[in-house]
């Protein structure tokens, strides 16, 4: 499996009208998509951000699973072009992005240079996307009372990065794992003691980020995760720094920093 960064320009074809109401488009492939690949979209002004993560459900798609995307075209020669290529994959869309999760400033201070037609993401762009997109996803998190570090240790084992067959291999992120760690250790920053609740309210509630200790690129095999071991909440700002370097920071070496400044 391999993570692309594909562009999108509004000013071309209106992908966000688009995605309203639907769960999938077809693009044209230009590239070696494989069914299974996971694509993070990036939109152009005025976004400056990436706005989509989706996953390659098909590939070497005729023209006839184009037509109803015509009305979202703004020029309808481009769109006359595009037909004509007659060679679409089709992307399904797994989850959307706050405009400010993953913006153009961040993604170059994680080594991306200027974003261009469809890249294959790795290294430590690719940790960055990855778990910044982890820790973008906001859901209701069970009460802690709903599980100890006893409980997370001794009646589940969570493979994070685990091997589904779709038509290539494809390595998993755990969901629960996210959960479980967020309900054994709460939702402070781990580094600066952040809690976006007591800041924020409500609209703050079970937010944080969640740091894989082991970058989970680097994994490549599916492997055994321990929730409260293997994963840690950290906030946002505190995740970015973390990623600064590669390997990234320990946990301990960032809150020496602060502490040092």
């Amino acid at each position: 499996m391999k993570h692309w960064l594909v562009i999108s320009n509004n000013s071309f074809f209106r992908l966000d009208d688009y995605l309203n109401g639907r769960n999938s488009v077809t693009w044209r492939q230009t590239n070696s998509f494989e069914v299974g690949d996971r694509v993070f979209v990036y939109t152009t002004a005025p976004k400056y951000c990436i706005s989509y993560e989706m996953e390659v459900v098909a590939v070497n798609l005729t023209a006839e699973h184009f037509t109803d995307e015509e009305a979202y075209w703004v020029d309808p020669n481009a769109y006359l072009s595009a037909v004509k290529a007659n060679s679409f994959c089709e992307f399904r869309l797994v989850r959307s992005f706050h405009p400010e999760s993953m913006p153009l400033r961040l993604l170059k201070m994680h080594g991306l240079a200027t974003p261009h037609g469809n890249m294959v993401l790795e290294g430590q762009l690719l940790d960055f996307i990855l778990s910044t997109a982890d820790g973008s996803y906001l859901k209701d998190i069970p009460p802690a009372d709903d599980f100890s570090p006893t409980d997370v240790h001794e009646t589940d084992v969570l493979n994070e990065g685990a091997v589904m067959q779709v038509t290539v291999n494809r390595y998993e992120r755990n969901r629960e794992a996210r959960d479980r760690c967020i309900a054994a250790k709460g939702c402070q920053c781990a580094v600066c003691g952040m809690d976006f609740e007591s800041v924020y309210g409500d609209i703050g509630r079970s937010f944080i980020h969640v740091h894989h200790l082991i970058p989970i690129s680097s994994i490549g095999k599916d492997y055994e995760i321990d929730p409260v071991r293997d994963l840690v909440p950290v906030c946002p700002n505190c995740h970015n720094m973390l990623h600064r370097k590669e390997p990234p920071y320990t946990i301990e070496e960032l809150k020496d920093i602060i502490q040092n400044r």
